[in-house]
């Protein structure tokens, strides 16, 4: 498992979710300075009061990378 493909996995899962307002990349990659070691910081704007949907869509694509 790479980190690109949980990264693609949870873009491709939350963008269709009208509640997701956006998504990004933060960390070492933020910074250019991506290496094997690197974990993955995401960070998600949602609408107010959606954050259990929200979350219930990433979860999902969670489960979906773990089979």
């Amino acid at each position: 498992m790479t980190r690109t493909l949980v990264r693609d996995t949870l873009r491709d899962r939350l963008a269709p979710c009208p509640s997701v307002l956006a998504m990004w990349e933060a960390g070492s990659a933020a910074f250019g300075r991506v290496d094997d070691f690197s974990d993955l910081d995401i960070g998600l704007l949602s609408r107010t009061g959606t954050n259990v949907e929200v979350w219930a869509v990433g979860d999902t694509a969670c489960e979906a990378l773990g089979n």
